[in-house]
């Protein structure tokens, strides 16, 4: 019996590690009981950052030019996507020439930011079409990781930001039903709302889009929006007014036409 892997699923949660996990480390995993309680899952959560999983998918890709070596060219590198590979262009000696000009010191970290910065357009060039195709799953499954982590008991107290540090409903919630709703995989309310706006719109729209009526995908929406009600900041009033007032603009050209 050959063991079969869903390689699909597996990029999926990559993505999802990147867009939505960035403020996660696997040694912030351990505030969770079933974790901490497990020696075995314990010792696994070390300290390492999910968000740079997605330099995984450097490997296929220069597996791929490496067949190719023979045609390879800076056009082949950013799959023909000539639009980034210009933009990367002009990002290095925007970098470098600032530096040497203005006579300021060529950090080590900020060359390796830049690095990264070019690897991910590469690994967005490759991947462009399969993130078109697997956004409503990604948007799908990254609801089911937020909502499980917000609605799962833990005795860690988790930054509940101050905005809603005095929030009735919060502390109603979690005297009387033993439930702590936070934002467990965000480290700071901010974050939480610079993410879940777009998301929470996203998923909007994609209900309404949808010929076929998704309830779990309206349920994981409607808890997203007590998870996000609850945790309020100022951050996302301005996000959500920004979105607003964008979208607006955007269907109101679009009816126009």
């Amino acid at each position: 019996m050959k063991l079969k892997i869903n390689t699909t699923h597996i990029n999926i949660f990559i993505f999802i590690s990147f867009f939505f996990l960035w403020g996660v480390d696997t040694t912030a995993l351990s505030n969770f009981d079933f974790i901490n309680n497990n020696e075995a899952l314990k010792t696994l959560t070390q300290n390492i950052k999910i968000k740079y999983f997605i330099l995984i998918f450097l490997v296929p890709i220069f597996l791929k030019l490496a067949r190719e070596i023979r045609f390879i060219s800076f056009s082949k590198i950013f799959d023909d996507q000539k639009n980034i590979l210009l933009l990367s262009t002009f990002l290095i000696l925007h970098f470098f020439s600032l530096k040497i000009f203005s006579n300021q010191i060529i950090e080590t970290n900020e060359v390796y930011k830049l690095i990264l910065l070019i690897l991910l357009s590469i690994i967005f060039s490759h991947y462009r079409f399969f993130l078109k195709e697997h956004f409503t799953n990604i948007i799908f499954i990254f609801l089911i990781i937020f909502v499980f982590s917000a609605y799962y008991p833990s005795e860690y107290k988790f930054n509940i930001g101050q905005c809603n540090n005095e929030f009735f409903l919060f502390y109603f919630i979690e005297n009387n039903f033993n439930i702590l709703v936070s934002s467990k995989i965000f480290i700071e309310n901010s974050h939480l709302a610079m993410m879940m706006i777009a998301v929470l719109i996203s998923t909007f729209m994609i209900i309404t889009t949808s010929k076929k009526v998704n309830f779990i995908l309206i349920l994981l929406m409607i808890l997203s929006v007590i998870v996000a009600s609850l945790n309020y900041s100022t951050t996302f009033f301005v996000c959500y007014t920004v979105s607003f007032f964008v979208m607006l603009i955007f269907f109101l050209q679009k009816a126009s036409n």
